[in-house]
């Protein structure tokens, strides 16, 4: 007689509504516990219309004395300006820097943060 295997989920219905592009690994680890998984993205993440109030800011960062990053996607978004700007890590090091979540952490420190 073939026994069932009852995982840590088994039964639930889990809701992911975290964007498309980062769910799947989130999912496939509900999945694993056997959790019958629902993608629903709640925010769709997307480049701005206009740069200019985040390349002015980056222009004139000597004049901010706090960085607050709340996201990963934030602290990537950063970075993919500042390499436009080709403006240097070593310039935002006077600032206090505070990070939402140890992941946002991790990747600002990856920056050089």
């Amino acid at each position: 007689m073939k026994q069932s295997t009852k995982t840590a989920l088994s039964g639930l219905r889990v809701l992911v509504g975290r964007a498309r592009h980062q769910a799947s690994a989130l999912s496939s680890g509900l999945k694993a516990l056997g959790a019958d998984v629902i993608e629903i993205p709640f925010i769709g993440i997307r480049k701005p219309r206009s740069y200019k109030p985040l390349d002015s800011a980056l222009k004139k960062i000597d004049k901010y004395d706090w960085l607050i990053l709340t996201s990963v996607n934030g602290v990537d978004a950063l970075a993919v300006r500042m390499k436009k700007l080709r403006l240097n890590p070593s310039a935002l090091q006077h600032l206090q820097i505070a990070a939402i979540g140890p992941a946002t952490r991790a990747a600002i420190e990856k920056l050089g943060l």
